[in-house]
């Protein structure tokens, strides 16, 4: 892709993204501020609602207290009227029913069938409408109640009060029809209102109107939310909080006042709609805004690249004739004549550094090989330490730690010598080379090394069949990485410790390498100094110490397509795991370990 296409795309898809984003977040916002005023419109709409039943409701207990102090009159200066007596005076004072008890509450007078049918005294329903007899209460009314068997059907309310000598119980039920036109003139109001309903406590139905059909007064439940449809409800208090009736009846909450449920399902359409709308001009908002953001991206690209490819022919001239000195031509003020500044800056001072860095080079190259063999040679110097007290002691393993120290040695001034001749500091070329030899060959020099002190053991592990398997390596640079692996290890144990290396293939199924772990229970290395573990000149714990052991290690191992990796806490001692992918056919035998040696060795302390 063409650079002048690039920015012409960065630009063009920042514009967008920002259009996009704004667009949507502009879209949220006015779809929750939608939201929140059709939720709180009829939020709003119920507490008017509810408002309205509370005072209807205080209305209708006043015209009841009336009507049964009417009564109360009329029975002490006439005595209990009858039955037939009563239903005209029923309708005269505008109640449902007029009944009258006993003081022991059966009932005797009833304006709604035969008194001597009921099943239940009045005392059933309320043993506190005993007081109403022993002059504790001269008062009591229910809240709103769903109708009983003894009731004709349909919510009343009722209000009792003693005769004047306090041998029977009056009352009166008032009906409650302000209920039912309350809620069909809300949903008349508003076409969008599909159901309102009232309930008691535990959603016993009171009242309920459906749009396009009339007044409700049947018992059942509450719609549910549909996909175009949304429920609100709203609490309102009862005038009568207290009431015994309904907790006997069970449609009274423990521990609660007594209080209406006021519920109302929404169509959501004319909601929808709006929104739609709200969506639509957003989008040809939208729309408009991304034809100009690709007129203005391709006019910016353009003006952009004229000055950029003005700089690119100066360079390209400049590469081409690999001469730095000719400036380049670059007019203006701005980031682009910053640019050229710049350039024309670098091209002198690499002429002036190149030369110098020709020179610096020649000596660094030196300086590593030689800062490389002096860390590299110390574990040999140390066999060959070891061999000599041995000479002095007698040892019968003295001739093979001799052999072994000279044969490092030896290689390491190999290497030495074809690095001056080549003068570059890559290794030598790697070569198919069997692991499993290089590692025992290794553990036998640090057997010798280490024998002195049986605080420290070595334990090696390998899977079988892996004994043949070849890596591409260079033997001589693998003998010196896993010879300061192992003094890293051994010098951890302060204290004496374990040293475990494995040797196993990976992945187990199909494999396609080898992986070498060397683990030692020593003191292990701060989790914070972890990343710095590797980084050419660091060392951990050695007064001495060069920090190029690990470098060196890893250099090497990553050049010949290998890694390394190292896992170490401050208590629990350091893994290092070093995979090298295999040279020849993959291995195909299951992986299990069994033990080959253990030795072992002496205490030194450090990592480097």
């Amino acid at each position: 892709m063409k650079f002048a296409t690039k920015v012409f795309a960065i630009t063009l898809g920042t514009s967008v993204f920002t259009a996009t984003a704004l667009s949507l977040l502009l879209y949220q916002a006015l779809k929750e501020y939608q939201e929140q005023q059709f939720t709180e419109s009829y939020q709003s709409k119920l507490k008017i609602i509810g408002d309205t039943l509370v005072q209807l409701e205080k209305s209708s207990d006043l015209i009841a207290q009336n009507a049964a102090y009417a009564l109360q009159q009329l029975e002490k200066v006439q005595g209990l009227p009858t039955n037939e007596s009563l239903t005209e005076l029923a309708k005269s004072l505008h109640v449902a029913h007029i009944f009258a008890t006993d003081r022991d509450g059966k009932f005797i007078r009833s304006t709604n069938g035969d008194p001597s049918q009921f099943k239940n005294t009045l005392f059933d329903y309320c043993d506190g409408y005993r007081g109403l007899i022993s002059g504790v209460s001269p008062l009591q009314q229910t809240p709103i109640l769903p109708s009983s068997d003894e009731v004709v059907p349909g919510p009343f309310k009722y209000t009792m009060i003693p005769s004047h000598d306090r041998s029977k119980i009056l009352e009166v039920s008032i009906p409650l029809d302000f209920i039912g036109h309350t809620l069909l003139n809300a949903i008349r109001s508003d076409t969008s209102l599909i159901e309102i309903a009232l309930y008691s406590p535990n959603d016993t139905l009171l009242g309920q109107v459906q749009s396009k059909s009339d007044l409700q007064n049947t018992t059942g439940t509450s719609h549910e939310n549909s996909g175009d449809t949304r429920s609100f409800e709203q609490a309102v208090q009862a005038s009568t909080e207290e009431c015994c009736e309904c907790e006997v009846k069970g449609i009274a909450l423990t521990n609660e006042p007594y209080h209406y449920k006021l519920r109302v399902r929404v169509s959501t359409r004319e909601l929808q709609t709006n929104l739609t709308q709200t969506k639509r001009y957003i989008g040809l908002a939208l729309s408009l805004s991304l034809l100009i953001a690709i007129v203005a991206a391709r006019a910016f690209s353009h003006r952009l690249l004229a000055r950029l490819r003005l700089i690119a022919t100066g360079i390209h001239q400049i590469q081409n004739s690999g001469d730095l000195s000719p400036p380049l031509s670059v007019t203006g003020n701005d980031e682009i004549t910053v640019l050229g500044q710049q350039i024309n800056q670098m091209a002198q001072s690499l002429q002036e550094n190149q030369k110098l860095r020709l020179e610096l080079e020649h000596a660094r190259i030196l300086t590593e090989v030689a800062t490389q063999i002096a860390h590299d040679i110390q574990s040999p110097l140390a066999a060959l330490e070891m061999a000599q007290k041995d000479l002095l002691s007698g040892s019968q393993d003295s001739e093979q730690l001799l052999k072994t120290a000279i044969t490092r040695i030896q290689e390491i001034t190999d290497d030495l010598r074809d690095r001056a001749k080549s003068q570059k500091t890559k290794p030598s070329r790697a070569e198919p080379t069997a692991i499993s030899p290089e590692i025992r060959r290794i553990l036998e020099e640090k057997k010798l090394e280490y024998r002195s002190n049986p605080r420290i053991t070595f334990q090696y592990h390998e899977s079988p069949g892996v004994t043949h398997l070849q890596a591409r390596v260079v033997p001589a640079q693998l003998r010196r990485i896993l010879s300061n692996l192992l003094n890293n290890a051994a010098e951890s144990l302060d204290f004496g410790g374990e040293i475990k290396i494995n040797l196993s293939p990976f992945p187990h199924q199909s494999p396609t390498g080898l992986k070498l772990q060397i683990c030692d229970s020593g003191k292990g290395i701060p989790a914070e100094l972890l990343p710095k573990i590797g980084v050419r000149g660091f060392s951990f714990a050695k007064e001495k110490g060069t920090g190029l052991g690990v470098f060196h290690a890893k250099t090497n191992l990553e050049s010949w397509g290998a890694t390394l990796a190292i896992e170490s806490t401050s208590e629990c001692g350091t893994t290092v795991t070093i995979t090298l992918p295999l040279a020849k056919a993959q291995l195909q035998v299951p992986v299990a370990v069994v033990p080959v040696q253990n030795e072992p060795a002496s205490p030194v302390t450090g990592v480097n």
